[in-house]
């Protein structure tokens, strides 16, 4: 099983996340359910990096470690953006394989769910 806990701030921005394990939907390499959530978390990487001035940290070894350590304010809505489909992509992975992938989101209460 995949485990991943997101915290959220209050506006929504996602201020870390973890993720860990193996889904075992299919044998490692055929696995649609790994795949589609490492799809989602190197896509968040990506796309923070490319936001100017946004600083993280991230690990990458048994399990992956992102943390949000600052950002300027000019870019709070494309952060919010990328935090809002991080959170809607991997919401939806857990609702149709929530056999394979246990998600908990702590601190969210901007009505998103």
């Amino acid at each position: 099983m995949i485990k991943i806990d997101i915290w959220l701030l209050e506006n929504g921005i996602f201020q870390s996340f973890q993720v860990q394990g193996h889904a075992g939907y299919a044998d490692k390499g055929k696995d649609i359910v790994c795949s589609a959530v490492s799809v989602l978390v190197q896509t968040v990487y990506l796309s923070l990096q490319a936001v100017p001035d946004c600083q993280i940290e991230y690990q990458d070894d048994n399990k992956v470690k992102c943390r949000l350590l600052d950002y300027q304010s000019q870019y709070e809505q494309e952060i919010k953006g990328i935090s809002f489909f991080f959170l809607n992509g991997l919401k939806l992975i857990s609702s149709k394989y929530g056999q394979y992938v246990k998600l908990k989101i702590i601190g969210e209460n901007d009505g998103t769910s």
